[in-house]
């Protein structure tokens, strides 16, 4: 393991390592989580970097998914046993793509996450969400000011744009190894800005006690809108990425029956497809559907595409 400064982080290309990073963390409730990769979540993508930390991302670990690629080896039992555990809550800002590539990687199907993304969502009042996310934003540019050090600045102004622009042109800049001291700072970064996010979310009453169940619940619903890389493609294909799936914010009824949408691949109640009923001529009336569900069939009619979409029996 090999230790750099600010942010401080623990880069672990050793099996052994990611054993004492478990066990470093392994009294935490609370961990934040991201991932670093090229293509993230979709057919082209590779895991680079999984970064994990304790709640106040004073304890960073970067694991080098690339030097360790055996999912089967004992010493990444006690991570996996602390991604899975219900009772160790995981922080992640849209961790849709992270849950992707942590499956199709490792095998590992995170629980205990709270999206921080739902916390804001969940949240809004119409007409309020980019006032409300930027006055966040800007409590936390005031707390980088407060604290420089801790922070750097001049990495935030120069470092992280630079690392954020040279991502977008070339994503196989996290498959270099070594990978650049840029990127490694910029992997430890992201855990500190969710950290800092979910204390501003606490404040603002965004995440309380009462509502940590349910925003649990729904983030369970949330990481499995990408059931597969394919799933993931489709999404930026179509432009479905932007908008949160309907059926995670309301839970469904227990033995609800739920039906693939053929746009989004989503399985949904039929509560999210039109409906209507054909008839069967001497036989009874059908109740029917829509192959598409109202979320794909809004965005087709924006977007002035030709609808495809069927009528079938439910």
């Amino acid at each position: 393991m090999t230790a750099r400064p600010s942010p401080n982080y623990t880069l672990c290309t050793t099996y052994a390592s990611t054993a004492v990073a478990a066990s470093t963390l392994s009294h935490s409730s609370v961990l934040i989580l991201d991932c670093e990769a090229r293509d993230i979540g979709r057919s082209t993508g590779v895991l680079s970097i999984v970064s994990i930390s304790d709640v106040d991302a004073k304890t960073i670990f970067l694991i080098d998914a690339l030097a360790l690629p055996n999912a089967s080896h004992p010493a990444f039992k006690p991570l996996f046993r602390l991604l899975r555990s219900e009772a160790v809550t995981k922080l992640v800002w849209d961790g849709r793509a992270d849950a992707v590539e942590l499956r199709e990687t490792y095998g590992v199907e995170l629980r205990g996450v709270l999206d921080l993304q739902l916390a804001e969502v969940g949240s809004r009042k119409p007409g309020a969400e980019r006032q409300r996310l930027l006055h966040c934003f800007k409590t936390l540019k005031e707390s980088i000011k407060r604290n420089p050090p801790t922070w750097d600045q001049g990495y935030q102004r120069s470092c992280r744009r630079c690392a954020s622009q040279d991502i977008e042109h070339n994503p196989d800049m996290w498959l270099k190894r070594p990978l650049p001291e840029m990127l490694l700072r910029y992997a430890a970064h992201d855990l500190e800005l969710i950290g800092q996010l979910y204390v501003n979310f606490q404040r603002a009453g965004w995440i309380n006690k009462r509502n940590v169940p349910q925003l649990k619940a729904q983030s369970e619903r949330y990481l499995r809108t990408f059931r597969t890389r394919a799933i993931k493609d489709l999404f930026d294909q179509r432009g479905l990425g932007p908008f949160m799936p309907l059926h995670v914010l309301e839970k469904p009824f227990a033995k609800a029956r739920c039906f693939e949408c053929a746009g989004c691949k989503q399985l949904l109640i039929l509560h999210w497809f039109s409906t209507g009923t054909r008839d069967g001529g001497r036989a009874p009336k059908q109740r029917t559907r829509c192959t598409y569900c109202k979320l794909c069939v809004a965005l087709a009619k924006k977007k002035s595409e030709k609808f495809k979409g069927k009528w079938v029996a439910v």
